[in-house]
């Protein structure tokens, strides 16, 4: 990848990539802020690699809804795809492998079809939700694992059983 498409919908239909809808507003209001990086807010607190920064940033002040669509990563083979959004009661860090040496975009769209068959309707229901004090929390990273929880004090990571059909539950 050398020139950045003007949008994250051109990079994703550029490589045969599946979409995942992002609430319509959000979605909408993507601007690039950066090569290779499209956001709904600015300044940004890290580079989208850095997922650890966004996530707790959210655990921090769950209040600020935002969209991110963004390829970053270092080295040879540490390239993601980020998609992030956080949106009423639900905070989604999406982190899925694209661009290094060894990844195959066969795949990352494997990876991503699924994705957006069990986080569409994830964002769709948060949309529909209003959103309160607490939110969930889910982490789908291919570089560091599967992980969701809620931003009430106390609360504590949970690795185990399927993290979609928790993060839906605790969205009603």
């Amino acid at each position: 990848m050398t020139e950045a498409p003007p949008t994250a919908q051109a990079l994703f239909q550029q490589h045969d990539l599946p979409w995942i809808p992002l609430p319509g507003d959000l979605e909408r209001s993507l601007r690039a802020v950066s090569p290779f990086v499209w956001s709904t807010r600015e300044p940004l607190p890290a580079t989208p690699y850095d997922l650890d920064v966004w996530v707790e940033e959210v655990l921090d002040d769950p209040a600020q809804d935002y969209a991110l669509i963004g390829h970053a990563g270092h080295g040879v083979n540490s390239w993601a795809l980020h998609i992030y959004c956080a949106r009423g009661p639900l905070a989604l860090f999406l982190q899925v492998g694209f661009g290094g040496a060894y990844q195959r975009e066969a795949d990352t769209r494997k990876v991503l079809g699924f994705l957006a068959e069990r986080c569409g309707p994830l964002l769709t229901r948060a949309d529909a939700c209003a959103g309160g004090p607490v939110r969930v929390v889910l982490v789908v990273s291919g570089l560091s694992g599967v992980r969701w929880r809620l931003t009430e004090p106390g609360a504590a990571w949970q690795e185990e059983g399927d993290p979609y059909a928790a993060a839906a539950a605790a969205l009603r």
